[in-house]
């Protein structure tokens, strides 16, 4: 999964140019000069950091991010694969200079059993609140760490307790999915009312 992830993103800088973004992708990897090598064999930037706490390695991505001094931040996991048409919403919302863009909604996909599920977002107490990943974020919101530096578990939170509400966003049509393996954080059995769907959909997805 995590090669096809790393070629799937390097795919998404062309796709992103054709929308007038550039994108500069950048890599926290914990797997030494295997995933180091993968990574900028394909045009990532890397740094090698400890997988725990998950916090402090976000941040480290985040840190790299800013001494390029770039405009937005977008935090994927790497775990998600998504279609181009989700850059047109991106361009169109910092166009008009949105600052802060956040997705509502998931699809997942359990590469165990080819289990899929549509989910709709967060309800109760978290409504309105985005999904972690895809979070488009300008620089000027961002005030020292975006995450907990010792988080490994609740780390969409501690980023949404730094952060103003964002304009949301579907991604039902773009088919934004998190493909789930033994060793993810949140199991797809925890997303209580999301719905079954045919798993074949994301195939053309991965590279």
């Amino acid at each position: 999964m995590r090669y096809a992830f790393l070629q799937h993103m390097a795919d998404h800088k062309a796709h992103a140019a054709e929308r007038g973004i550039e994108l500069c992708t950048y890599v926290a990897g914990s797997e030494g000069d295997e995933t180091r090598t993968e990574a900028e064999n394909l045009g990532h930037k890397y740094i090698e950091i400890e997988n725990r706490p998950l916090g402090r390695k976000f941040n480290a991505a985040v840190s790299m991010a800013f001494h390029d001094l770039v405009d937005y931040v977008m935090i994927m996991g790497s775990d998600t694969f998504f279609m181009p048409t989700l850059w047109d919403q991106y361009a169109d919302l910092i166009r008009i200079g949105e600052k802060y863009v956040g997705i509502r909604d998931l699809y997942m996909w359990d590469w165990n059993n080819n289990d899929a599920r549509y989910w709709e977002g967060y309800s109760g107490e978290r409504f309105g609140e985005p999904i972690g990943c895809g979070r488009l974020i300008h620089r000027t919101l961002i005030h020292g760490s975006l995450y907990d530096d010792n988080r490994n578990v609740s780390l969409d939170a501690s980023a949404s307790r730094r952060l103003p509400q964002p304009t949301l966003i579907s991604c039902y049509q773009d088919l934004l999915v998190s493909c789930k393996e033994e060793l993810s954080i949140t199991p797809i059995t925890n997303f209580p009312g999301a719905v079954q769907v045919d798993h074949t959909m994301f195939l053309p997805l991965i590279p």
